[in-house]
């Protein structure tokens, strides 16, 4: 194990992140729900899914309805005995970080349920590292 799921989610983090601080300075928007959302939102445009957010700058919870990776991984090998969406964990724990000014690696962010599992929707939970 050379820690490729660690890998994928620390690069997701590492490439998402600097878009989000980049609105977040020229549209001025303030810490808390209002970068949660616009990163939500990003989400869904980039085709990854829905995603729901909210927290605070310690904890935090994510809900996707709908996951590109997840369905897509589903629909080529069927379900799979354990969360494949390590891509979706690096985007969240940039989306904090940037929501609540910390840096990298600031945030644990773990997929507790997940759509890949036959779950109707998965959770991360989100918290400070």
């Amino acid at each position: 194990d050379i820690g490729g799921t660690r890998i994928l989610a620390e690069t997701a983090e590492d490439s998402v992140r600097p878009l989000f601080d980049e609105y977040v300075k020229s549209h001025t928007l303030a810490p808390g729900d209002a970068r949660l959302k616009m990163a939500t939102e990003f989400y869904s445009v980039m085709g990854m899914g829905m995603m729901e957010a909210s927290g605070t700058a310690t904890t935090g919870k994510v809900v996707l309805s709908r996951s590109h990776v997840d369905q897509g991984w589903q629909k080529k090998w069927g379900n799979h005995t354990k969360p494949v969406n390590h891509f979706t964990r690096g985007y969240i724990a940039a989306m904090f970080g940037s929501a609540f000014d910390r840096p990298a690696r600031s945030y644990r962010v773990t997929e507790t349920e997940s759509i890949v599992m036959g779950k109707p929707s998965s959770t991360f939970v989100v918290e400070t590292a």
